[in-house]
């Protein structure tokens, strides 16, 4: 059964794809790096790269309701993480920055991950909850 934060969860975790989307804005063993390999806050506008927990982050950063950033945190790490141990056969995988931070994972990897969590949301979501997610977005913007 779909729960309330699951169409945030799918539009996190699409943007945060997108973000991710070119090779050059993935980064590893630093929440994000700015054009000169320095590391710097995620949500920072001098950020160019980021890892997969800093690219999360940056996402989460632009909810305005603090409660609602908790919450979809510890969802998404927990989904992120099933995704990875159970779809993508890691089970002794103890965090995103594990993986993430591995020299074996790929910039693929990392959309491969992002993909199959957002796509696994969708299955389990009428469309009519992806119109109202859209509409919720923009209305916070």
């Amino acid at each position: 059964m779909a729960t309330a934060l699951e169409p945030t969860l799918t539009s996190v975790l699409i943007a945060t794809a997108d973000q991710l989307a070119n090779p050059a804005a993935w980064s590893r063993r630093a929440g994000a790096r700015d054009a000169l390999g320095n590391r710097v806050d995620p949500c920072s506008p001098a950020a160019v790269s980021w890892c997969l927990w800093g690219a999360l982050e940056s996402q989460l950063g632009r909810i305005a309701y603090e409660p609602d950033r908790y919450a979809l945190t510890l969802a998404i790490e927990g989904h992120l993480l099933a995704i990875a141990r159970y779809t993508l056969d890691l089970p002794e995988l103890d965090s995103l920055s594990q993986f993430s931070d591995d020299r074996s994972t790929t910039h693929q990897d990392i959309l491969e991950l992002l993909d199959e969590a957002a796509n696994s949301l969708m299955r389990r979501q009428p469309a009519s909850a992806m119109r109202s997610t859209r509409s919720m977005n923009e209305a916070r913007a």
